[in-house]
């Protein structure tokens, strides 16, 4: 009798887990949809992230710069200028809307716990990841761009395909 009880605290604790989860899932890519949407119709703010990105590119050349890494500084300073400007930032803010739109349908139906959430999600945030590399390189100003919506795919996507058992 004990060992049932114990087995209905732990599967009420992962229900309740799950939703939570799911919760959680559901707003941040709601958030991200959001946040793309500003990038879009503001795409000025890039000139501020340009300028970050180039005063931290000249701090780690004056510490670490060598006569072998000059080339290579000047490679990031011509990236941020070739690929990082407005309209390739709202257009690549747009793929990304989209992206996060298609992910945000996946995390509602990943909540209701069916397979076709994974792959919506999954090919949501892919497409604004690829989308960010379309436009703006494989370089500092892409990857600088994609490095948290990758982690969070990555996250998220391990977490789902390990317990993709209880998905139907």
């Amino acid at each position: 009798m004990v060992f049932f009880y114990a087995f209905f605290a732990v599967v009420q604790a992962t229900l309740r887990f799950y939703k939570f989860g799911g919760f959680m899932l559901t707003f941040i890519t709601a958030f991200m949809a959001v946040s793309n949407y500003s990038s879009y119709s503001n795409p000025s703010e890039v000139a501020q992230l340009q300028e970050s990105i180039s005063v931290a590119i000249q701090e780690q050349e004056k510490s670490f710069g060598t006569e072998e890494t000059t080339d290579v500084y000047v490679g990031f300073k011509e990236n941020l200028t070739t690929y990082l400007t407005e309209l390739r930032y709202a257009k690549s803010s747009l793929l990304k809307i989209i992206g996060s739109f298609i992910a945000l349908i996946g995390s509602v139906f990943i909540r209701r716990k069916q397979k076709i959430g994974i792959h919506l999600f999954l090919g949501g945030m892919l497409f604004g990841i690829l989308g960010t590399f379309y436009y703006h390189s494989l370089g500092v100003s892409g990857w600088s761009l994609a490095t948290w919506p990758i982690l969070f795919t990555a996250v998220v996507g391990f977490f789902v395909y390990r317990k993709r058992e209880v998905f139907t």
